[in-house]
């Protein structure tokens, strides 16, 4: 289940990023690491975890929301830049030359240094560079000899491109970072995908880029796709569900295509658009409400029944 495992490595290094003054166990943990480097200063390991110590204690990179308000040029910022910058830089230097370049992969994996070097240069407002680590880190280095690994970097490597594009204004390179994560999520882990909503970015990411950089008119186009996916989806798994044991996600894919039929119904509202009422229609006759604060799907409507009133407004 590499997307799970990804989301909860995702939570563990948000988690992870600390905020000035470091908390004890990393002061600590630096303290040791400069110790243990007087007694072995040629020791390219210690380089490596106290390098590593210290990235995470940067003030993380802003959320995949936070990027659309960020503000390269805060004086906070170029502050940090110029106290952290040359001396983090000298130690990815070194573990570059002695063991990335010599491909000395048993100490520090490929993707881990292109990774932390990525989160560093975004940090730092070095964008071109932070890219291009991104870049090669999708292209190169997205393996792994440890399980579920190489996909974590692959998805933080389209994470980071995503939110790179977008401080630096390029549209279509955003949004092709989205697309390339969303199509890899249905192509290795359909199921995930559809039923568990696990792909770190998604259509509220969609939809947020399209309103950043005025693509407002994709918005409804692009919730009426991602529904009809989720319920395509839906019908062609219940056909096997007997063989399988998919049953949670089958299901909860036919809520997450409801779910989207209303979003796309209430976009729909907000900018007036043409179809609005017949999409209100079927999106009436096909909810039953539970309480005030959830609705669904009427069981009593058999998939027939679903695919003959979607069929009149979905494309």
């Amino acid at each position: 289940m590499p997307y799970l495992l990804f989301l909860l490595l995702v939570a563990f290094v948000q988690n992870g990023f600390a905020q000035q003054p470091p908390p004890n166990w990393e002061a600590k943990q630096i303290e040791y690491l400069n110790a243990q480097l007087q007694e072995d200063p040629s020791n390219d390991e210690l380089v490596w975890e106290r390098l590593k110590v210290k990235v995470g204690l940067l003030e993380s990179f802003p959320s995949d929301e936070g990027v659309f308000h960020l503000d390269p040029e805060a004086d906070h910022r170029k502050i940090e830049r110029a106290h952290y910058f040359e001396a983090l830089e000298a130690d990815f230097v070194r573990i570059y030359e002695q063991l990335i370049k010599k491909r000395q992969t048993n100490v520090v994996e490929e993707g881990d240094f292109y990774l932390h070097r990525m989160w560093f240069y975004a940090h730092m407002m070095e964008f071109d560079r932070a890219i291009e680590d991104a870049k090669h880190l999708r292209d190169v280095a997205s393996y792994s000899r440890f399980w579920g690994r190489g996909a974590y970097y692959q998805q933080w490597a389209l994470r980071g491109l995503f939110q790179l594009y977008v401080v630096k204004g390029q549209y279509k390179k955003a949004l092709q970072a989205v697309d390339q994560m969303l199509d890899q999520a249905k192509i290795k882990e359909p199921k995930i995908y559809f039923g568990a909503s696990a792909c770190p970015l998604n259509h509220w990411d969609k939809i947020r880029l399209f309103e950043h950089f005025k693509k407002e008119d994709q918005i409804i186009p692009m919730l009426q796709q991602t529904c009809q996916e989720h319920f395509d989806w839906y019908f062609k798994a219940r056909k096997s569900e007997a063989k399988t044991d998919d049953a949670y996600y089958i299901g909860s894919a036919k809520e997450r295509g409801f779910e989207l039929l209303r979003l796309t119904l209430q976009y729909m509202k907000q900018y007036r658009h043409p179809k609005q009422a017949a999409v209100e229609e079927v999106y009436q006759a096909m909810r039953q409400v539970v309480h005030q604060n959830y609705e669904t799907i009427d069981p009593a409507l058999t998939d027939a029944q679903l695919q003959k009133m979607l069929a009149k407004i979905l494309p």
